[in-house]
């Protein structure tokens, strides 16, 4: 990267991290706002703009544990799972009673299953997995 580039480059990837950390957070209490993929977005954007921030979020004990579960196996925890699902459905009820046409309805119901088959075809993290052959 040149550093030209780089000097201009640095202050976005920042953005886009802290930007995205915030949707995030704001994600944990709001319907219709995803978690996850803001975080891993913020981790790749703050492993561009700021090791330091990377490394923060990523040991953070809340916000760091699925994190590492992704880059690591591809993993989401069950519960990340049951909560995403609920709020898919609670999103496409709120949609529902905000009265949105119809089209738009079957076409959400669409996007938040094909999420939802997405996140529950994903494999649970090794520390939550169950040996069944006992």
């Amino acid at each position: 990267m040149n550093s030209a580039f780089g000097q201009i480059a640095k202050p976005l990837y920042l953005l886009v991290a802290g930007g995205s950390l915030v949707a995030g957070v704001v994600g944990m209490v709001l319907p219709l706002v995803p978690t996850t993929p803001f975080l891993l977005l913020a981790a790749w954007a703050g492993g561009r703009g700021s090791p330091r921030f990377q490394r923060w979020l990523c040991g953070h004990p809340y916000l760091g544990p699925p994190i590492q579960s992704w880059r690591r196996e591809g993993a989401v925890s069950r519960s990340a799972k049951v909560i995403a699902t609920l709020m898919l459905a609670a999103s496409w009820v709120w949609l529902a009673v905000l009265a949105m046409p119809v089209v738009g309805l079957v076409i959400a119901a669409f996007g938040f299953a094909g999420v939802a088959i997405f996140l529950w075809s994903r494999p649970l993290p090794s520390t939550e997995q169950v040996d069944v052959t006992e």
